[in-house]
């Protein structure tokens, strides 16, 4: 913009002063022929300061007012053929590419399918052992760089990228948690960690290696009430890939850490103001918390970025947002539309991205 603005600064001048610019722009225009030339430039600096002014719109910053829904980079359809997706995650390896976890419908197996933002694809990986219903899913950083699945009884899975029937290694394992509540599964370059929400007031974690072996648990209390405990999916979720920091994060906008240190230890983590929604989740990309603000229900929904913006390195505010849908109407690419609300918020450098309830992965540029 700031090129066309010189460009049209210096072709003004030249047409003030010199008597070369004189040739008609339309021989049928109203307008002398030496002023056409200066109309036309300044409708086309109209017109760029018009499609600036539509960028801008469409990413705020606090205090701003944004009506223009942001068009995703990306719209991808998961398989959903006697699937439902119930999980997303991304590999820590490979930013753009993400894992979908879908349970079977109508009889058939739960499935793992692999994604790629820059090519808009779903490639399906394999069917998970028969009779086993996972209902989280995470990639781990490390060697063997594996898919990780947990069920609602605690049973763990580990699965290769590459073959078309998961073969689990090491063999199933329990988690060794209490059995009912909700689980969570998260995975960094050395750990598989699996936490339990009681759904009243306690957390419980344990983490393991990844031959199974416990390497650490441990557990922690909140305080009871509606929209205290932990996100429905995707709450629990390594803080990066090699400092062996699992974040946990809670529907009225707090969390808590866990290093795995020797001895473990459990402290709070961020808090994020004003609370996001609790339709869907909280993550960490680097130093950044991404969720969801707004209501679906009353038409304005947004993903905002949280940063730690003063003295206090745990108060994390809005630094930055972007509007998915303005009257509960987004803006998606042509041919690809998407529905709000979104859930299952993950973020690298690539973007960021959720999952609306038709089953489409949606990627935004990262903001």
């Amino acid at each position: 913009m700031r090129r066309t603005l010189a460009l049209a600064v210096i072709a003004i001048t030249l047409c003030v002063n010199v008597g070369g610019c004189s040739t008609p722009v339309d021989t049928g225009s109203s307008i002398p022929a030496q002023s056409q030339p200066i109309y036309t430039v300044l409708a086309l600096l109209g017109l760029g300061i018009a499609i600036t002014a539509f960028h801008h719109h469409s990413e705020s910053h606090p205090g701003g007012s944004q009506k223009v829904p942001q068009t995703p980079i990306s719209v991808i359809p998961l398989r959903t053929t006697n699937a439902s997706p119930i999980d997303l995650t991304l590999d820590p390896l490979q930013a753009g590419q993400f894992g979908a976890l879908l349970a079977g419908t109508a009889g058939a197996a739960t499935v793992f399918d692999l994604g790629d933002t820059s090519s808009g694809t779903v490639t399906p990986e394999y069917t998970l052992p028969s009779g086993y219903k996972p209902t989280a899913l995470a990639i781990d950083g490390g060697t063997a760089h594996e898919e990780w699945f947990v069920n609602p009884s605690g049973i763990v899975d580990g699965c290769a990228i590459g073959p078309t029937t998961c073969l689990p290694s090491p063999a199933p394992f329990s988690d060794t948690l209490a059995v009912g509540g909700t689980r969570y599964v998260a995975a960094d370059s050395q750990h598989v960690f699996i936490a339990r929400d009681d759904g009243s007031t306690t957390i419980t974690w344990a983490a393991f290696d990844f031959a199974a072996n416990l390497v650490g648990n441990g557990s922690y209390t909140y305080t009871a009430g509606v929209g205290k405990g932990l996100y429905p999916k995707d709450a629990v979720v390594a803080n990066g890939t090699s400092i062996s920091q699992f974040l946990f994060f809670h529907q009225d906008g707090t969390s808590h850490e866990v290093q795995l240190t020797s001895p473990p230890a459990t402290g709070l983590g961020p808090t994020m103001t004003p609370v996001p929604t609790n339709i869907g989740n909280a993550t960490i990309a680097g130093v950044d918390i991404f969720a969801y603000t707004g209501s679906p229900t009353s038409g304005l929904y947004s993903i905002a970025r949280y940063d730690a913006g003063g003295t206090d390195p745990l108060a994390f505010t809005i630094m930055a947002q972007t509007l998915v849908a303005f009257n509960g109407v987004p803006n998606p690419p042509i041919g690809n539309p998407f529905t709000v609300p979104l859930t299952n918020v993950h973020a690298d450098g690539a973007g960021v991205y959720g999952l609306d309830p038709a089953g489409r992965v949606v990627t935004f540029n990262v903001f």
